[in-house]
């Protein structure tokens, strides 16, 4: 993440097919701090080495951006593949761009086909983390798996004396499991999230 703009909330829903497919979003939280916001930049990706194949696959876009509450005109993006194979998204302002204190919710929305093949298809275990480069008040990681699956799971970068988080295991409709993470005042250059393993 850059100085332009402070997250303060990540909120990531994911849904993991049987196959390892994810389909996802990302709802941001954020205060501008720079004279104009020209542009957000945002990087993801798996925590293994993607074949090209699959990346060719992947689609990342803005579903939506409110500034102070109101919904903006779409911006211009870009995605480019990382060297540590993370895909960075750039969105450009094409209008007039956000000030200094405004207020910003950014929801991205993606598809990507074999994020979670080592966890679905590879009986290995998985990690689901973020690091932000600034202090964040909360991150909520929700993941929802296919019909039937059973999981362990823990949590990554969070001590159970030390730090306040939530961390529950719950069934959805159609008897899918669903495991969420919400921690909360985390420290910046701090990775934090959960490892997920199947039974």
């Amino acid at each position: 993440m850059n100085t332009m703009w402070h997250i303060h909330r990540w909120s990531e829903a994911i849904d993991i097919a049987p196959n390892g497919d994810v389909v996802g979003s990302v709802t941001i939280h954020a205060s501008v701090e720079a004279e104009a916001l020209h542009f957000l930049r945002v990087c993801m990706g798996p925590k293994w080495a993607q074949p090209e194949r699959m990346r060719r696959k992947v689609r990342v876009s803005m579903a939506a951006l409110e500034v102070m509450g109101t919904r903006s005109t779409r911006w211009s993006e870009t995605s480019r593949w990382q060297p540590d194979g993370r895909l960075e998204l750039l969105a450009h302002c094409i209008s007039t761009p956000p000030g200094p204190g405004d207020q910003i919710r950014v929801h991205l929305e993606y598809v990507w086909p074999g994020k979670c093949v080592p966890l679905m298809r590879q009986d290995r275990a998985d990690d689901f983390v973020c690091l932000f480069s600034r202090d964040l008040d909360e991150l909520n990681y929700r993941i929802t798996l296919p019909a039937g699956t059973r999981t362990k799971y823990d949590v990554i970068g969070l001590a159970r004396d030390d730090d306040s988080f939530d961390l529950s295991l719950y069934t959805a409709k159609h008897k899918r499991p669903v495991i969420e993470l919400i921690a909360r005042d985390i420290d910046a250059d701090r990775c934090v999230g959960l490892r997920l393993d199947l039974k």
